[in-house]
């Protein structure tokens, strides 16, 4: 975020000013993250998720101060993704894909549900998902399945298509100017 830079060691997040002098005070995140913290530039926050099952919306603006936070049903293993049109999309590792509506400043708040929710029966998502030009979310889990999911207006996630690879997916998609998915 404007040239800071951020990190965690074990349970904790550390901010840095490009010049390497602290940004704010070392935050404590109640549970280990293993995970790259996502900037919104937008909304000047901070999204990460802990093994604690723990979601994290930190305030870059007030030194890191949690704006809102989420208990998901798992420990969370992955970055979050903004897509163009302000959806904060996350997944945590017992296959559940959680999406915010961040469009405004005000939402969420502490305890607030997701506006989407869905659950990939017998299967984990250790990855960060992948967005498409039409703000589709593209996942890999564990037992191979590539699926291509619709947030839609009202809540709702649809499965536009899904694949068997036959082996773990262990990268996150990449999708180049025509849509193709690698």
């Amino acid at each position: 975020y404007r040239g800071n830079m951020y990190l965690t060691n074990g349970v904790n997040l550390n901010s840095f000013t490009s010049s390497g002098a602290p940004l704010f005070s070392e935050i404590q995140l109640g549970g280990l993250s293993f995970v790259t913290p996502t900037i919104d530039s937008v909304l000047d926050r901070m999204y990460i998720g802990v093994s604690n099952k723990k979601f994290f919306a930190l305030d870059l603006k007030n030194k890191g101060e949690v704006k809102w936070d989420f208990t998901a049903d798992a420990p969370i293993s992955a970055p979050a993704v903004v897509s163009a049109g302000r959806k904060l999309i996350f997944t945590d590792v017992s296959g559940k894909l959680y999406g915010f509506d961040v469009s405004t400043s005000l939402l969420p708040k502490t305890g607030n549900g997701p506006k989407w929710k869905h659950q990939i029966l017998m299967d984990s998502i250790l990855l960060a998902p992948s967005l498409d030009t039409m703000e589709k979310v593209i996942v890999g889990t564990t037992s191979g399945n590539v699926m291509k999911l619709e947030l839609d207006s009202m809540g709702k996630v649809n499965i536009n298509w899904s694949t068997n690879l036959m082996s773990r997916v262990t990268t996150s998609a990449v999708l180049d100017a025509y849509g193709h998915i690698y």
